[in-house]
């Protein structure tokens, strides 16, 4: 067999310049024509086709006058090998866009981060020469940090946003927004007339609080520690939105972090006086692993955001 570029079938190769001949053949059918297409001599094709046929022990082409057509294995041959080159050759053209700058950047977010930060640092960063050619694909199926970083470790994503900042033995970490926790009563609720609240104030109200899987269940339970103790518990669940809604049906107050979902809803928002309420938003990559231009790109692009002070959570 020649030598050239091979793909294995079975325990044999396949020249895939040889395929890439023979696709061209089947569209002319004239051995001359292929050849002046391909830039090589039609004893060299000849030659080809003789040992791609051989290799796999089938006729492919018939003579038809001073032409050929593809026989009935030829043919079979012919829909395989043209869809194999179509996709090796879409392969090859993603993965020189991502050596251009181009590409595709994997991203793995919480709920929260996922409906604000995130899709404004993508859409920034598409508005600049170095983003323009770049695809995200964003995955925010979580509402636990959790979870996203299982996602990082197993190497599914490029980044992560998440209120965690990963494991400083294996990932890189950014703070990139600062946000706040908030108390929010039903409208009908006698502290919806005010305000703001202490925490200390409201250890007596059956309140929505977060299941333990999610990572704002410590912080939370850690504000009410320093108030003076923890509030009955009417219900748990895992998603701040949940909460949200959980407490517009008055099913008790909540400590939840400041989203915008709570504009629509029939809630009050109250800012709570006696506790330190801010909390921190990270992206997070793996230190080890290597990182497409695109990716160093992204990251130039959001401490840039971070240093103007223009992402919010």
């Amino acid at each position: 067999m020649s030598s050239g570029k091979c793909v294995r079938t079975g325990s044999d190769r396949l020249n895939l310049h040889h395929l890439r001949y023979f696709c061209v053949l089947a569209q002319t059918e004239h051995y001359g024509r292929a050849a002046r297409q391909l830039g090589i001599t039609q004893p060299s094709l000849s030659h080809a086709m003789a040992a791609l046929e051989q290799e796999l022990g089938l006729p492919l082409l018939e003579k038809q006058g001073r032409g050929v057509r593809l026989s009935r294995y030829g043919q079979q041959f012919y829909q395989t090998a043209s869809e194999t080159l179509a996709r090796l050759d879409a392969g090859v053209r993603r993965l020189q866009a991502t050596r251009e700058g181009g590409g595709t950047l994997r991203l793995g977010a919480v709920r929260g981060l996922a409906v604000t930060a995130a899709p404004q640092l993508m859409h920034s960063f598409r508005q600049q020469p170095e983003g323009r050619e770049v695809e995200f694909c964003l995955n925010s199926a979580s509402v636990l940090s959790s979870e996203v970083m299982q996602g990082l470790d197993a190497g599914k994503y490029d980044f992560v946003f998440s209120f965690r900042p990963g494991n400083p033995d294996t990932t890189e970490a950014l703070p990139f927004a600062f946000g706040k926790f908030v108390f929010i009563v039903p409208e009908n609720h006698p502290l919806a007339k005010q305000t703001s609240v202490r925490l200390q104030d409201t250890l007596d109200i059956p309140q929505v609080f977060f299941s333990q899987q999610n990572s704002l269940r410590d912080t939370v339970e850690k504000m009410f520690a320093r108030a003076g103790g923890l509030p009955p518990i009417s219900l748990e669940t895992e998603s701040d939105q949940v909460v949200a809604g959980l407490v517009a049906q008055g099913f008790g107050a909540a400590v939840v972090p400041q989203l915008q979902v709570l504009e629509s809803l029939p809630v009050k928002v109250l800012q709570i006086t006696d506790q330190p309420t801010e909390r921190m938003a990270w992206m997070v990559w793996r230190r080890d692993a290597w990182r497409s231009p695109a990716a160093k790109a992204f990251e130039q692009h959001v401490r840039t955001q971070v240093q103007k002070g223009s992402v919010t959570i």
